[in-house]
């Protein structure tokens, strides 16, 4: 679960089960916009699952990154039209291994698959 609160300078704290928090903010400044929580989300997703399927293959891999970009649709309702994964390798890899690893991180991460799929969404007010 993760818990957004209201910060008096205008920002939004974000605090998970841990206590872990990261700043999300409105338009420019300090911190996270929505938009970049999702890319983000996607990103590790990604990487946490090629990270699994390189040490389960034990692929010749040393280093990986991975970018993800979006882009919104400017009909409504507001929403995120496309996403764009970059996924850089560096390692000793053929390219049929390159796009069964790629195929197999699509497949295995649930953000990708939540973004590709849909999710339902219920809202429920709590009097504070």
């Amino acid at each position: 679960m993760i818990q957004l609160e209201l910060n008096q300078n205008g920002t939004y704290g974000m605090k998970n089960k841990n206590g872990n928090v990261i700043t999300g903010i409105k338009g420019e400044g300090e911190g996270f916009s929505p938009t970049e929580l999702v890319c983000a989300s996607l990103s590790l997703c990604m990487g946490l699952t090629l990270d699994f399927l390189i040490k389960r293959d034990q692929l010749p891999i040393h280093d990986f990154k991975v970018k993800v970009d979006a882009e919104k649709a400017e009909d409504s309702p507001s929403r995120m039209k496309r996403f764009d994964i970059e996924v850089s390798i560096a390692g000793d890899i053929d390219e049929k291994t390159e796009k069964k690893l790629i195929t197999s991180a699509k497949r295995g991460c649930t953000i990708g698959n939540t973004i590709m799929h849909g999710a339902e969404m219920d809202v429920h007010v709590v009097n504070i």
